[in-house]
């Protein structure tokens, strides 16, 4: 299990890493910034959700989807959790910025509104949506 496990985050990792002839160290050409989810604007919103709709549009939602399914079990419950959805939403975003260069996926810092969740702000028709009660 450990080495199926070990050989998945592997695959995993070189897919993503760019071709290096040793002379020199790859090094990072942009920096992304990912901000809190709660500072968005409406407009950095609706920025992240026509990039997210197209991506789904093209299948890129339902390829995520299915290979997180596949490899549930093996990443879940393990040390591998968190360096293989880090990796994977490098992934993601990296998908996400063939559409436009500057997407970045915010993170959501859910301790801000732990005490109240139904009052966090992000819960909104302009963010993540809303509670799914009567009209919202």
């Amino acid at each position: 299990m450990k080495i199926t496990v070990g050989l998945v985050f592997a695959a995993l990792v070189s897919l993503g890493q760019a071709q290096n002839d040793g002379s020199a160290p790859a090094r990072c050409t942009s920096l992304r910034t990912r901000r809190n989810a709660a500072t968005l604007s409406v407009q950095d919103w609706q920025n992240i959700a026509n990039v997210v709709s197209r991506m789904s549009n093209d299948g890129w939602i339902s390829r995520f989807g299915a290979s997180h399914d596949r490899l549930f079990s093996r990443v879940h419950g393990n040390t591998c959790f968190f360096p293989f959805h880090r990796r994977y939403l490098v992934e993601y975003e990296n998908i996400g910025r063939t559409y436009d260069p500057n997407f970045v996926l915010p993170y959501w810092d859910a301790t801000q509104s732990a005490r109240n969740p139904a009052a966090d702000p992000l819960l909104n028709s302009n963010a993540l949506g809303t509670n799914g009660q009567g009209a919202n």
